[in-house]
């Protein structure tokens, strides 16, 4: 089984979208891992050649380490889920 999630990005940007984004992913089952608002830290990174999760102090950050931690207990679910085989 293979587990899907979404990620909002620059969800601020337009509100109303990023609403109906979520409602959508919720009538269909799907986990929003993060809501995340646009931030000028991912640019400053980009600029100092650094990932957004090394630069200090940043709640943007902090939400992407939350978002990943979360990506990674639901592929470990998925990957404990027995295979199917297609019966052909």
């Amino acid at each position: 089984m293979i587990v899907s999630c979404v990620l909002i990005n620059k969800c601020d940007l337009n509100p109303d979208e990023a609403a109906g984004t979520g409602a959508c992913c919720k009538d269909r089952g799907l986990e929003v891992v993060a809501s995340l608002p646009h931030d000028e830290i991912v640019f400053e990174a980009m600029l100092g050649g650094r990932t957004v999760t090394e630069m200090p102090g940043s709640p943007f950050a902090e939400a992407l380490r939350c978002a990943w931690n979360r990506i990674t207990i639901l592929s470990e679910k998925s990957s404990d889920a027995p295979i199917q085989k297609n019966n052909q």
